[in-house]
């Protein structure tokens, strides 16, 4: 089964997004793995391998564009999708500079089934 870690700080946060990414009509489609800061993240990284991540922007030992950087060092073809409760703006030069696409960032309150669509993408799992 494939992996997904889902990086956050807030356990609220990592435990909706797990019930709601990982399942599909009851059924577990994803293996959820969870971290709450980088460095937990990466050792799971290495460790793991999970095939696709998602990342708060804002985490308490960095932020997720850091967390990119560092994990593709691991795995360079890893899927990274962006989430965040604040305002991009911030972080537009990065997300231009680096070339994210739009639809792999998400902003509170999530689009889920857009979220899903772009797992599905990256995973080749049905999650309709």
């Amino acid at each position: 089964m494939k992996k997904i870690l889902i990086v956050d700080d807030l356990d609220f946060n990592r435990t909706f997004l797990t019930k709601k990414l990982c399942y599909q009509e009851g059924e577990l489609i994803l293996e959820p793995v969870t971290a709450g800061n980088i460095h937990q993240a990466i050792d799971i990284i290495q460790t793991i391998k999970p095939n696709i991540v998602v990342t708060d922007i804002n985490l308490p030992d960095g932020n997720g564009f850091q967390l990119a950087q560092l994990s593709k060092k691991i795995i360079p073809t890893l899927p990274i999708i962006y989430i965040t409760a604040y305002s991009l703006t911030p972080f537009l030069e990065t997300i231009k500079q680096w070339g994210i696409a739009q639809d792999s960032i998400f902003t509170k309150p999530y689009n889920l089934e857009a979220m899903r669509t772009a797992i599905s993408f990256f995973t080749d799992i049905d999650m309709e």
